[in-house]
């Protein structure tokens, strides 16, 4: 019988030692945001949530983040790294990752591996290309991939259908609306500078102007490939009025 309780007593504490601590919207926000990893490393490495490593001629990541198992939001902006950090797959806790203005070129298929990643900032990179993979992140909400060479998104972003803000200009994308048009709750679009054919601007334009998922608040703004913007008025309040 003793026996038993130890065993009993033995899962408890390895569960205890290897289970997630995943914060809400709202407890993220308010965690304290550290710029120094110094500072934070001073801290109880278990409450420590937020990162912000920007501005640090980082072409590699520190080994010593690897402590902070329950980090939720790592800023790595501004940097020199040239191959995406992939230490950073083991922080499994991992929600908003921005790798923005560096000099990545791509992004390794492994990033499936970040389970609860919601945010994803990749802009002002030299990506030509994303990994099939990244489909599997099927809790993204935030995608801003603006200022890169990519040519053509995977079939599996199909995928993200709780996406929120999609950003993509300035690549070399021809064709998107196979993805978008899974994106029931999509908000917010930025496509400007893509050579993107009017035909497929229009079913994007008519994908969106039928959802009434979308925050209409924001109004998002659709480009054609000449820069002449369209605006569309997508007021929800109206809509509903209309359907009754």
């Amino acid at each position: 019988m003793k026996k038993k309780y130890f065993i009993i007593s033995l899962v408890l504490i390895v569960f205890s030692c290897t289970r997630t601590k995943i914060l809400t919207k709202e407890e993220v926000t308010e965690a304290i945001e550290y710029t120094s990893l110094d500072t934070a490393l001073q801290q109880n490495h278990k409450e420590v949530f937020r990162l912000n490593l920007s501005d640090k001629e980082l072409s590699k990541l520190p080994e010593e983040v690897l402590k902070f198992k329950y980090l939720q939001v790592l800023v790595l902006k501004r940097n020199n790294f040239e191959i995406f950090p992939e230490k950073v797959l083991k922080l499994k806790n991992l929600q908003i990752l921005e790798l923005g203005q560096n000099k990545l070129k791509s992004i390794p298929s492994s990033i499936e591996k970040l389970k609860n990643l919601k945010v994803l900032t990749i802009d002002i990179n030299k990506i030509e290309s994303l990994p099939e993979e990244i489909g599997n992140l099927k809790k993204m909400k935030y995608l801003n991939m603006d200022v890169n060479k990519i040519s053509e998104l995977p079939e599996s972003m199909k995928n993200f259908t709780d996406m929120r803000t999609f950003v993509m200009r300035s690549n070399r994308l021809k064709t998107i609306y196979h993805v978008v048009k899974h994106m029931p709750k999509l908000e917010l679009l930025w496509i400007y500078n893509n050579p993107i054919k009017n035909e497929e601007l229009d079913s994007i334009i008519n994908f969106c102007s039928d959802s009434t998922n979308i925050d209409m608040k924001k109004q998002p703004e659709f480009f054609r490939p000449e820069g002449k913007p369209i605006l569309i008025n997508m007021d929800k309040s109206k809509k509903e009025e209309d359907k009754k």
